[in-house]
């Protein structure tokens, strides 16, 4: 998926914010940053996003085209977030990586760092099968008992398409 199909496909789940309003954000399970770059054309500066990934193997800071800030960052979302509180939080293809189990656990200690009316974008694979590389799928219509079990509003797809790689369809 190149950088415009990213921001298309979580686009509606960014609120438009006013122009210069300071936004915090996260990338939970941020990887190589695709999904982290194109938040960061959608908030406005001076912004900020906490990039948090396993695999993170310097902690760096990089300013984005537009002036948005991103924090790169070593961290494990199924633990206590060492985090300020939260506008967003955008989860692309992690949650599938918690077994189910401790989806539930996950999702509340994450929605814990949001501010009351806080967005959480989560994108994943939709398989009908655990794959290599998806071990916890969680399809969108799982998404509805996950959102009730952590308190959250029910959950409105803002986008799907299929993966150019694996032809397996995505959610936000």
């Amino acid at each position: 998926m190149n950088h415009a199909e990213i921001v298309s496909l979580i686009r509606a789940g960014v609120p438009d914010y006013s122009p210069d309003q300071r936004v915090v954000w996260a990338d939970l399970g941020a990887g190589g940053g695709n999904f982290t770059r194109a938040l960061a054309d959608l908030l406005p500066p001076p912004g900020v996003i906490h990039a948090l990934d396993l695999a993170v193997r310097r902690e760096r800071d990089e300013h984005a085209p537009n002036g948005v800030r991103i924090l790169w960052r070593r961290g494990d979302f199924t633990r206590p977030l060492d985090l300020p509180t939260l506008d967003g939080v955008l989860m692309a293809n992690a949650l599938h990586f918690v077994p189910q189990a401790q989806q539930p656990a996950a999702l509340r200690n994450v929605c814990g760092a949001l501010r009351p009316g806080g967005r959480l974008v989560l994108v994943e694979y939709e398989p009908d099968r655990p794959l290599p590389f998806v071990p916890y799928p969680v399809a969108f219509s799982d998404v509805e008992a996950l959102a009730a079990a952590c308190g959250l509003n029910a959950p409105v797809l803002v986008g799907r398409r299929r993966s150019p790689r694996s032809g397996v369809a995505m959610a936000a």
